[in-house]
């Protein structure tokens, strides 16, 4: 089995060798943000449409002004005004200006534009114009933004708002995207009851099932609770044929090396094909990626923190990958550490932290351990420690990972 462990970059490319998208469906441009577009969408026309004016007050020929000082100001007549939807149509005469106002079409015959506070003022007759000017200046040309035909949006992005902007800018109602996974949640174990019940002395509540939904939705068609099963091995293979009817099964516990450990020998005789089944990684390291005929499995360890954990790093990549999405990895961000650290093992280590002075710095929140999920309730991020870290000293630069990327 030593050809199964892996390293957590290791896995990452596993999973997204492995995982092919689940094909396209189009749906509307209000639906469509943070989906992950499966088609390039190209410009339908020239942005702007024309030539623009950047801002308030006046256009002129560069060459009229060219000698301007507010000490020896230009005048000109003024011709007539261009507003936004509303252009001017007619001549543009020798000596003239245009009052213009920022995001209106610039006719022919001038070439720049002059700002308000720059001339004697809207009103004025004849116009002052007190600064010399460039031609070009303080316009956007027609196409300087975007050509028509030109690539807008590549496939495999995920869609923010100011990409649904810039769909809707060229004319965008529909669009085609990733679709997403069906996702079922299993929790395994005999300790497991549910979680609006009391347990008795051995027992404990069922929190990863609520969890591991909450982590799946955003990203998921459906999420299913399948509730939990017990060890026992014929109890078990039914409840994991219910979830492999699934794209992905999301199973917590039964997967270290206990007696009762039974899921990875269940999920082989149901026809699942393990392509890991060890990370090198703090808190999560029997964590298991395993592909059928029908979808895929992602087998997390049963404590809560670790399967927090282990899904955030590997489930939210695989449901990604099942979207298309080119750029499935996490996403970190850099910050200043608030803390000392010293490492005791060679592996990937996340610890729950909590972002300060603005986000520019971070210090850690105890915490007691991979069972203690209710410490990440104090959390805003986990930091994130990868093996050649040896240690961090106030002061460092560190890599965390905010809950809410």
């Amino acid at each position: 089995m030593e050809h199964l462990w892996k390293e957590v970059p290791e896995a990452w490319e596993v999973i997204e060798t492995v995982v092919q998208p689940l094909g396209a469906e189009e749906v509307a441009l209000e639906q469509a943000a943070s989906r992950v577009l499966a088609e390039v969408v190209r410009v339908d026309r020239d942005s702007p449409a024309f030539d623009r004016a950047a801002m308030d007050g006046f256009a002129v020929r560069a060459a009229e002004v060219a000698s301007a000082r507010r000490e020896a100001p230009v005048a000109l007549q003024l011709a007539g005004e261009s507003t936004p939807g509303s252009p001017y149509e007619g001549e543009a005469p020798a000596a003239s200006a245009l009052r213009i106002m920022t995001g209106a079409a610039v006719p022919p015959g001038w070439d720049s534009v002059v700002p308000v506070e720059e001339t004697s003022g809207f009103e004025a007759q004849p116009v002052l114009v007190h600064t010399a000017t460039l031609p070009g200046q303080n316009v956007t040309p027609r196409a300087g933004e975007r050509r028509a035909g030109e690539d807008l949006l590549p496939p495999g992005r995920r869609l923010t708002a100011a990409d649904i902007g810039a769909l809707a800018m060229v004319g965008a109602t529909r669009v085609r995207v990733g679709r997403r996974g069906r996702v079922a949640v299993l929790a395994t174990g005999d300790e497991i009851v549910p979680h609006d019940t009391v347990p008795g002395p051995a027992q404990i509540r069922n929190s990863n099932s609520p969890m591991l939904a909450a982590l799946a939705a955003p990203r998921a068609r459906q999420v299913h609770l399948l509730g939990g099963a017990p060890d026992d091995p014929a109890a078990l293979a039914r409840a994991i044929r219910r979830g492999l009817e699934f794209d992905l099964l999301v199973l917590s516990g039964g997967m270290s090396m206990g007696a009762y450990d039974l899921v990875g020998t269940v999920l082989e005789a149901a026809g699942a094909r393990f392509r890991f089944r060890r990370v090198a990684l703090q808190p999560g390291k029997p964590v298991a990626f395993a592909t059928h005929a029908r979808g895929a499995v992602l087998a997390l360890p049963g404590n809560p923190v670790s399967a927090f954990t282990t899904f955030r790093l590997f489930g939210r990549v695989l449901l990604a990958c099942l979207e298309g999405d080119a750029e499935p990895r996490p996403r970190f961000v850099p910050a200043s550490a608030r803390f000392s650290w010293q490492r005791s093992n060679p592996r990937w280590l996340l610890l729950p932290g909590r972002r300060v002075e603005g986000g520019a710095g971070v210090e850690r929140v105890p915490y007691a351990g991979s069972g203690d999920l209710m410490a990440y309730a104090r959390a805003d991020c986990q930091i994130v420690l990868p093996g050649d870290v040896q240690r961090v000293a106030p002061g460092e630069a560190v890599t965390v990972w905010p809950f809410d990327s």
